[in-house]
């Protein structure tokens, strides 16, 4: 569980009073079966939590960053959630290596439905 602290939920309880959005009472039903994410720094940290995030909802991923060893063990764990990964060792400052995620995400699924730019 996410801890907002106090200041948190009362900003949260302001927004929600003054947009007359009702609060959740019920979980989300997420799923995101079959869509394909890329994921650029997810080889570590926030972009490694993330594609698994996305990997448990049902998301194909493609997971992109600039080393190598850190991405293979990212692709096992994902497809350990029984989800197909693609490994793109890239570095997302170079416009060639932008280039190299799309066409390569496109040539092993076939489309793009998400983008996490981490």
């Amino acid at each position: 569980m996410i801890s907002v602290g106090e200041h948190g939920r009362d900003a949260a309880r302001s927004y929600l009073n003054r947009s007359k959005v009702a609060p959740l009472t019920q979980p989300i039903d997420f799923t995101l079966k079959d869509r394909v994410a890329i994921v650029t720094g997810a080889g570590s940290g926030i972009g490694h939590g993330i594609a698994l995030a996305l990997a448990a909802a049902g998301a194909h991923l493609v997971v992109a960053g600039r080393t190598a060893a850190t991405l293979e063990a990212v692709r096992k764990e994902v497809e350990g959630i029984g989800r197909r990964a693609l490994v793109v060792q890239a570095d997302v400052t170079s416009a060639g290596d932008i280039d190299t995620i799309v066409r390569r995400t496109q040539e092993g699924f076939g489309r793009i439905d998400i983008l996490v730019n981490n």
